[in-house]
């Protein structure tokens, strides 16, 4: 005979035999307990002997929860009655969203089991390591969702728009007595429907001594369905209920006993949550398109022309009195660009199509957009820096923007394009307040978020598209970006001989660079050693 000390609390999954539900008085009534039938609980096999259970007074001290959550209270006991074999209560339910769903759910079976937790005060053992309960007190009764027993069915049920009506159903007799090695419930099969009486309540047994722990502590296990233990859905929902009540591991350890993922590779019960793609960081901004104009692309090619600088408009002396006016050859210089294409396509199998798996088809054609956008940058950032005039002898980031601030100033031009290569900007955001020269001294800020930044008048940015020691200045009327759109063209076309769908995307980009002498490219990176 086993003298292990069991928990202080014990869950009983448990009873959907004989529940009633009604919208118009508010009441939620059923068999909660069978005495004398082993059932198993936290302290393992477990037999309740008749009129073991004390009630407090007043009954309405016993609360009905949800899913034997403290923090969601239902209702309050309004009645009790101990019939011998089966404790039949009644629960009065408040009006509320909460009560009013509790109705609903019992009435439809979404939630139709009742369960009991109990304060064990008095306890014995059997030859049969039983524990046999002398005394216990009620703490409360939680609506469930699983049933002890699943056929099982709710009978005379009336919870809808406050009209009383009555569901016909079949109940099932009770189980057969389980074999020694076997986990039994101690939920109470369909008994005939308790009539509503003034609660019973046995008189209490002298307490053991048995230390009382808190409830939370007490691990809380389901009823087994049957002389086969838990069903497979029985034990998979039960765990998510208490997992989503809060309940600590070690409470809901019990009821894994005879339940692993290994025996549900089918994932019939016990499935993965598929939540579609996933996000990914992917680049789509494009500073130095951004940073120059823009243009309407209508045509194959874009082109125009510019004037030969030698041999451009140039004025002189003169002087008066009917002497020869000063005049100059003229030459143009035409200049053109051809429209670069971008596309790419796919031939998808139709069924994607056809059993709507749309969301794949549209991150195919969101990924090629943003594919494009960065080609398409990377590609005029190429003409700008190709087309570009050198700065020679900058090899610091303050010499550079001397350097450049001078030359664009030789031309007439304005620097209002500034950016940086990594390695530049890392230098310059370092700077030491010795060696930033005076005009630059608290005038300045720095966003690290967004990589950005003004300084002496000027806006200045981090290109992680340039060579690491390269410096980028110009003048933002220097080139022009054409483009039809910022977004591809989609084509989808039906590939019928294949069973398919093609899948393409189109894009079209040109450039011209007005006046390459008012781009200027720094390379800051030092000389490798000679030699």
């Amino acid at each position: 005979m086993s003298t292990r000390t069991p928990p202080a609390v014990v869950t009983l999954a448990g009873h959907r035999a004989g529940l009633t539900a009604s919208a118009k008085s508010r009441t939620i009534s059923g068999a909660i307990l069978q005495y004398g039938v082993v059932g198993y609980s936290s302290a393992g096999p477990t037999i309740f002997e008749a009129g073991s259970l004390t009630v407090p007074e007043p009954i309405s001290k016993v609360k009905f929860l949800h899913q034997h959550d403290d923090d969601k209270p239902l209702g309050v006991m309004s009645s009790l009655t101990d019939a011998g074999e089966f404790l039949h209560a009644s629960f009065t339910i408040p009006p509320g969203e909460d009560g009013d769903r509790a109705l609903t759910e019992a009435q439809d079976g979404r939630r139709d089991g009742l369960s009991v937790g109990v304060q064990i005060t008095e306890y014995a053992w059997d030859d049969n390591d039983n524990l046999i309960v002398k005394a216990a007190r009620l703490h409360e009764v939680s609506q469930v969702t699983i049933p002890a027993f699943e056929n099982a069915l709710v009978s005379d049920v009336a919870a809808s728009h406050g009209k009383d009506t009555t569901m016909p159903t079949t109940t099932t007799a009770p189980p057969a007595k389980p074999a020694p090695d076997t986990t039994a419930t101690a939920a109470a099969q369909t008994p005939p429907p308790a009539p509503q009486t003034p609660p019973v309540t046995p008189p209490a047994p002298a307490a053991s001594g048995l230390e009382v722990f808190e409830r939370q502590a007490a691990p809380i296990v389901p009823a087994n369905a049957g002389r086969g233990g838990m069903t497979l859905a029985a034990a998979a929902q039960k765990v998510i209920e208490l997992a989503q009540a809060g309940h600590s591991a070690l409470q809901i350890t019990a009821a894994l006993n005879d339940i692993v993922p290994a025996d549900d590779a089918g994932e019939g019960y016990l499935r993965r949550q598929f939540i579609g793609e996933l996000w990914q960081a992917m680049k789509d901004d494009r500073p130095i398109i951004d940073s120059f104009g823009r243009g309407k692309l209508t045509g194959t090619k874009v082109y125009g022309w510019k004037w030969d600088l030698e041999n451009s408009p140039k004025v002189g002396k003169y002087a008066g009195n009917k002497q020869p006016v000063p005049s100059n050859s003229l030459k143009t210089i035409p200049v053109e660009g051809d429209a670069q294409d971008f596309a790419a396509g796919w031939d998808v199998a139709r069924k994607y199509i056809d059993l709507g798996a749309s969301g794949f088809i549209e991150s195919v054609f969101r990924g090629a957009a943003v594919d494009y956008r960065q080609q398409t940058e990377l590609w005029f950032g190429q003409q700008i820096i190709e087309a570009g005039t050198p700065l020679a002898g900058a090899t610091s980031v303050l010499s550079a923007l001397n350097a450049g601030a001078i030359a664009a100033a030789k031309i007439g031009a304005s620097i209002n394009v500034m950016q940086f290569g990594t390695k530049v900007w890392e230098d310059f955001i370092n700077l030491k307040t010795a060696d930033v020269p005076w005009w630059l001294q608290k005038q300045g800020n720095i966003e690290i978020d967004g990589l950005k930044g003004n300084a002496g008048g000027m806006s200045f940015i981090c290109n992680v598209g340039l060579d690491d020691g390269q410096v980028l200045m110009a003048d933002k009327r220097a080139a022009t970006y054409y483009e039809d759109s910022s977004d591809p063209i989609r084509v989808q076309a039906l590939d019928l001989p294949r069973g398919g769908v093609d899948l393409g995307v189109f894009g079209y980009a040109g450039a011209i660079v007005h006046d390459p002498r008012a781009i200027l490219v720094a390379d800051t990176t030092p000389a490798p050693p000679a030699g």
